[in-house]
């Protein structure tokens, strides 16, 4: 088949390199552009490119449009793609919502891997939100896409358990695999007729948007096992002490210690701050203007002994 490949994140490269791996003819590559990062603001190229390049694939074949649904840029894109006349458009995770004029083209449609067990997690934040509702088990659906988000008929579906202490980033890594298997497995289906599409059943939809800043802000009012779910979902959980931001990078629950919410405790050499409902360890933090430093380091330089 032909096929025109969408995506930017790592989440998507195991795709990516299935379908290289796959005989089948890639045409091109979709990925966003690349972007100013850190403070150098030096030209960053997306994960998947990144991947592509590494594998030989062409750059003049590798397109970076500012957008698929307006401007030069649009046009151009959707040229290119009827064209190339694919057979299949298959997305992970690229970052842009497809024009309905890009979706008619393809003989098979286009296909999008949503990192959630749909119809839960619609939308763009599922991995995350996964994490922070506390579930047990997550997955990947292979779904056709429609101009509704994430509302597609679907294809086939696997599931990953999660762990307890399970990070958003560990998950993304199992179910990037996971996407992979499933879309190798699933190929060979649209050439030989026998993929089946399911309708979603939308009564049972949740949806996960855009993870803001605010939502990234910690409250201790939850019991402690909501707020470690909170700082494993979210690489930017955040609190306040002594007026200065303080990413929580690592967290663990315990329960058995007791004190007013909000409240710094040092336990065993833990920094361990009191919840609703029992405690939370701070394992690994990020203070702003400081390095990466273990929760009980930190608890050594200050005075205070509330959250603000």
């Amino acid at each position: 088949m032909k096929i025109i490949f969408m995506g930017t994140p790592a989440f998507a490269v195991p795709a990516l390199e299935t379908l290289l791996d796959s005989g089948h003819d890639v045409r091109y590559i979709f990925t966003q552009p690349d972007r100013p990062k850190n403070r150098g603001k030096k030209l960053a190229v997306s994960a998947v490119k990144e991947a592509a390049l590494s594998r030989g694939f062409a750059e003049e074949r590798i397109i970076q449009p500012l957008s698929l649904r307006k401007g030069e840029d649009a046009e151009t894109s959707f040229e290119l793609i009827r064209q190339a006349a694919p057979s299949l458009i298959i997305v992970a995770a690229y970052g842009q919502i497809l024009p309905e004029n890009i979706l008619n083209i393809p003989k098979y449609g286009c296909v999008n891997l949503h990192a959630s067990l749909l119809p839960k997690y619609r939308g763009a934040s599922p991995i995350n939100a996964c994490i922070c509702a506390g579930e047990s088990e997550s997955g990947v659906t292979l779904m056709y896409m429609e101009k509704g988000l994430d509302t597609g008929d679907m294809l086939a579906v696997t599931k990953v358990s999660i762990g307890g202490d399970t990070t958003a980033a560990e998950l993304t890594e199992q179910l990037a695999r996971a996407g992979a298997e499933l879309l190798r497995d699933t190929l060979p289906k649209f050439e030989d007729g026998s993929v089946q599409a399911v309708p979603q059943d939308d009564s049972l939809a949740t949806y996960a948007g855009l993870i803001t800043k605010e939502q990234c802000r910690i409250d201790f009012n939850a019991p402690a096992r909501t707020v470690h779910n909170h700082i494993r979902g979210l690489p930017s959980a955040y609190t306040f002490i002594g007026g200065k931001r303080v990413k929580i990078l690592q967290s663990a629950v315990r329960e058995n210690v007791k004190g007013e919410v909000g409240q710094l405790l040092r336990v065993n050499g833990e920094m361990i701050v009191a919840c609703g409902e029992g405690s939370v360890a701070f394992l690994k933090i990020a203070p702003e203007g400081k390095s990466i430093m273990s929760g009980g380091d930190f608890l050594n330089g200050i005075k205070a002994v509330k959250i603000d």
